[in-house]
């Protein structure tokens, strides 16, 4: 009489099969299985302390908020208790959403691409805000920002924008050279020796955004929209851009 033998091989549960899988593939198979694994950990965590993760921010005009966030983590911004958030605008919004809290409070959440960075611009009833991005994964060595607070004086007027004019045209330089796509060049563009102002003959101008030539970078730069007009604050030159559109303005008395 013949016997059938039956084996029975038997996996464990919280083992990764080391099959031909990338360090990434292997990684979003686990999570899919909903298993948590030490790999998955962040290891910068180790050598924190209570004050990790917290930053304070003392902001003002011309200035850039620089924040680090992360993979499956949140970033919550306080803006002062004197604020009003009024617009949000992400500049990548593929890759981080945000939710606005109360008046003052904005949460910011990665969605799936790492390894990336962008641009917000978060505009309140007395000033408006500028913030660069960078998104990194759970083996970054650097800690993520996961609780902003942004301390500033509140404005002496309940305008966003400066809007005082000099008293004599002679203060003005209207010396500029553009280059570009014509769909985006202002009918009229000069300075005050402070702050750059761009003319259009529209008031759609919301997506524009303003960066400063360096060399051959560019830098997202404090600018502010009112109505009709692009004030951006310095006298550099600078790409004015609105998707796939751009034009490079030159002051030529620098």
């Amino acid at each position: 009489m013949k016997r059938l033998l039956m084996f029975f091989c038997i996996i464990n549960s919280t083992e990764v099969l080391d099959l031909d899988f990338t360090e990434q593939e292997r990684g979003v198979l686990e999570r899919e299985n909903g298993h948590i694994y030490q790999q998955h950990i962040q290891k910068a965590w180790d050598k924190s302390n209570d004050s990790s993760g917290i930053l304070v921010v003392n902001y003002s005009k011309g200035k850039n908020i620089r924040l680090l966030l992360r993979e499956y983590m949140q970033t919550v911004v306080n803006f002062p208790s004197w604020e009003v958030i009024t617009n949000v605008y992400v500049g990548d919004s593929n890759s981080i959403n945000y939710e606005v809290v109360g008046n003052n409070a904005v949460i910011l959440t990665s969605k799936e691409n790492i390894g990336i960075d962008t641009s917000l611009f978060v505009l309140g009833k007395f000033q408006s805000y500028i913030f660069y991005l960078r998104i990194e994964d759970i083996n970054s060595s650097n800690i993520s920002d996961l609780m902003v607070y942004i301390q500033s004086k509140k404005p002496t007027s309940n305008s966003v924008l400066v809007t005082d004019k000099p008293k004599e045209i002679e203060d003005l330089n209207f010396s500029y050279e553009i280059r570009g796509d014509i769909k985006i060049c202002p009918k009229m563009i000069y300075n005050d020796n402070s702050r750059t102002y761009l003319i259009y003959n529209n008031n759609d101008l919301q997506t524009y955004k303003a960066y400063l030539l360096n060399g051959d970078d560019e830098i997202l730069t404090n600018h502010e929209i009112l109505d009709n007009k692009i004030i951006i604050y310095g006298v550099d030159n600078y790409i004015i851009r609105d998707g796939d559109n751009a034009i490079c303005i030159k002051n030529l008395s620098i």
